[in-house]
Order: C-alpha cells, then sequence, then structure tokens
C-alpha cells in the first residue's frame, strides 16, 4: 500500500466510525503518525523519513536496516487496517 492509499484508507476509517467526534481524533492522530513515518526516496529506493528511523542510517550498512519503507510503525498499522 502507497503513502497516499493510506492515508485515504485512514479518512475512510474516520468517516466510518460510529462518534463522529471520536472517529475524528483517531483518524487526526494516526494520520499525524503516518505523516511523520513519510517514505522518501534516495538511490532508488524507499526510506522512511522519520529522525529515529532515517537519521542513523549514514552509520549503518543501509542493506542491514529496518528503516527501508515501509517501516515496522507502517507496516503495524497497514496491518491492523487490512
Amino acid at each position: 500500500m502507497t503513502h497516499e492509499e493510506l492515508l485515504v484508507k485512514i479518512s475512510d476509517l474516520g468517516d466510518n466510525c460510529l462518534g463522529i467526534m471520536a472517529g475524528s481524533v483517531m483518524s487526526d492522530a494516526l494520520r499525524a503518525v503516518v505523516e511523520l513515518h513519510k517514505p522518501i526516496e534516495e538511490d532508488g529506493k524507499l526510506w522512511c523519513e522519520h529522525e529515529v528511523c532515517y537519521n542513523h542510517i549514514e552509520f549503518l550498512e543501509r542493506d542491514d536496516c529496518d528503516c527501508s519503507y515501509p517501516c515496522p510503525t507502517i507496516q503495524v498499522i497497514q496491518e491492523d487496517l487490512k
């Protein structure tokens, strides 16, 4: 699922929640987390832009890093929204 598809799914989730206020708050919070973990392309590969994920890869072998997109945070969100 692309970043944009995930944002649409979150919007749909908020629209379909039982309480308008609860749905709006939940989808806004989830959208904020997804925006923090936005993908960034570098060297033909997608990486998680979140500073905790992305900034340390300069010091690591990128092939051994969990910072590729989708990162573990986005993977959990995607799995829970299936």
